[in-house]
């Protein structure tokens, strides 16, 4: 079905769009974000995105107040061997163009600085990062590496930094979030020096079937443009760089769990001004096409169905995007919940709902004697060994 987008494509301005999918979610009391947004594909040159009504402000507000990267655990640092692997093969790809280790290096968007805190075991000294949460900043400067809190759209950048250009700009698992892509690519550049490179890494919307994880897990409340490599070149043509290179490659983040990433390279030296022209391709839509039909198949869940119908107290472990989608989709709501727990500290004291509380699993399971209901799409096997750790003989349902 066409529909005329509530937010125009963020590659060609295009204002048509087909609707793949709705997205709905169940949020806490005061969420920055809309509950609900289509995904689109757009009808001039196919590019896929959430046709959301929230604004670029609204996603500053989201990861400054709610960003999941602070806590030891999560993702954005050397926590895991997961990541650390992640990391030694970013830099793999970019020691490649940047030989010299004197290279200025700045890491827009360093959570807690994992790439960065790579590049300086790997030599590199000239480092500088950047990220909305102060937490993480600080995490940051205690590994001896510099960095600011900033980001793309906040107005509050070092005036040092705006002052300062870099042989190399990192945007690493950014632009998939962004809003304004346009000026988030603009302020990007801006950072580079000619002759400089851009590196943009993201995940690789044309192989969602391929690392297919549970119903509907690549459409989340954070990720509202789904790129390939042609969107990336495409995104880039008004920009009068050169693409170098991509390349493509499958990231592990738990121990069951991969994802697709694709990366490109830039080198900020065409001529001022030369565009290159936006090329449309469909391939990707199609792919999601069959990704969103194999959600659909797979969106059933039984175990919640005689869950509801027993009435039984269960717990659920798991607060984020996927518990957010299956409360708002499913039978999970109709279900008897004594609390939702998550080791986020951002989630605690949460009210999931007007009747249940987000509390940390040592608070209240060594005293609950049903069901824990395990709803988390990429970290369910880590979750269970949790529980096997804490000793607690409890019945445990795996939603995925």
């Amino acid at each position: 079905m066409l529909k005329k987008t509530i937010r125009i494509c963020p590659i060609c301005s295009g204002r048509q769009g087909n609707l793949l999918h709705r997205q709905k979610f169940h949020l806490y009391k005061g969420h920055c974000l809309p509950n609900s947004y289509d995904v689109v594909s757009c009808k001039k040159c196919g590019f896929v995105y959430a046709d959301t009504p929230a604004s670029q402000k609204d996603y500053n507000c989201f990861y400054s107040d709610s960003s999941k990267y602070e806590s030891p655990l999560s993702p954005g640092g050397r926590v895991n061997t997961y990541e650390s692997d992640k990391y030694d093969r970013t830099i793999k790809d970019l020691e490649k163009f940047i030989p010299d280790k004197n290279a200025s290096i700045l890491d827009i968007g360093c959570a807690k600085g994992g790439l960065l805190a790579t590049l300086k075991i790997r030599g590199y000294n000239n480092l500088i990062g950047m990220d909305p949460s102060l937490n993480c900043v600080n995490q940051v400067k205690a590994q001896g590496i510099k960095a600011i809190h900033g980001g793309l759209f906040r107005g509050n950048f070092a005036a040092a930094l705006l002052d300062r250009q870099f042989d190399c700009v990192v945007v690493s698992h950014v632009i998939e979030h962004v809003y304004d892509l346009a000026a988030a690519i603009k302020i990007s550049l801006s950072f580079v020096k000619r002759g400089g490179l851009l590196y943009l890494g993201v995940p690789d919307a044309s192989r969602y079937t391929q690392y297919y994880v549970a119903p509907y897990h690549y459409f989340d409340l954070e990720h509202i443009n789904h790129f390939d490599e042609h969107s990336l070149n495409n995104l880039m043509s008004p920009c009068g760089c050169r693409h170098v290179i991509s390349g493509k490659k499958n990231i592990q983040l738990s121990n069951i769990v991969y994802y697709p990433e694709i990366y490109s390279v830039y080198r900020n030296n065409a001529a001022p001004g030369k565009r290159q022209k936006i090329h449309p391709d469909f391939t990707t839509r199609e792919n999601i096409t069959r990704y969103i039909e194999m959600s659909r198949q797979a969106d059933y869940w039984p175990e919640l169905k005689n869950l509801a119908r027993t009435r039984e107290e269960i717990i659920v472990w798991g607060a984020g995007a996927y518990a957010l989608r299956l409360y708002k989709t499913s039978l999970l709501s109709k279900c008897n919940i004594a609390a939702f727990i998550d080791n986020d500290p951002k989630k605690q004291g949460k009210g999931f709902d007007t009747q249940v509380k987000i509390r940390l699993p040592k608070e209240i399971l060594p005293d609950f004697k049903g069901t824990i209901v395990v709803c988390s799409a990429t970290y369910n096997n880590e979750i269970v060994k949790e529980i096997d750790n804490m000793r607690i003989s409890n019945r445990v349902v795996v939603l995925r």
